[in-house]
């Protein structure tokens, strides 16, 4: 206890070390390259192969090793949208929305810079975003609860 209001530790389980590395590793591959893919459109260079590397890095971090990890953490692959509320998991969703918006803009040799710039902001908006900001949503003493923190 601390003063009044208890203190709950949020994870039910360790989490590999090959997986979590991997995990924050390819995360921020794909935060620089999503700031590199930015600054190539600001310069109005070819951000074309940025573009997909971002997506494909950022696919890897947050859809294949972030529910690997969440799973051996909490025991729950997704608890965002439409499953919970859970904030981490939400925001890479918005992330991901805006790196597939600028592959489809940017196909077929057409040139969308703004589609860049608006997916750039969002990255930065969702790494400005603490990590589980309001931590779990998940109440272990009671079993209920909309998902587990990411």
């Amino acid at each position: 206890m601390t003063g009044d209001k208890p203190v709950y530790a949020r994870y039910k389980g360790s989490v590999p070390i090959p997986v979590i590395a991997m995990h924050v590793l390819i995360i921020f591959l794909s935060m620089l390259l999503a700031m590199r893919t930015l600054f190539e459109a600001v310069l109005d260079g070819n951000y074309n192969r940025l573009a997909w590397a971002t997506l494909l890095t950022f696919s890897l971090g947050a859809f294949l090793f972030g529910p690997w990890v969440q799973w051996y953490a909490f025991g729950v692959w997704w608890s965002g949208i439409p499953f919970g509320y859970d904030w981490t998991d939400n925001k890479v969703l918005l992330e991901l929305a805006a790196w597939i918006w600028v592959v489809i803009a940017n196909r077929g040799g057409r040139r969308n810079r703004l589609s860049v710039y608006v997916a750039g902001a969002v990255t930065l908006l969702v790494y400005f975003i603490p990590h589980s900001l309001f931590g779990s949503e998940y109440n272990y003493k009671t079993g209920t609860g909309r998902g587990t923190a990411g």
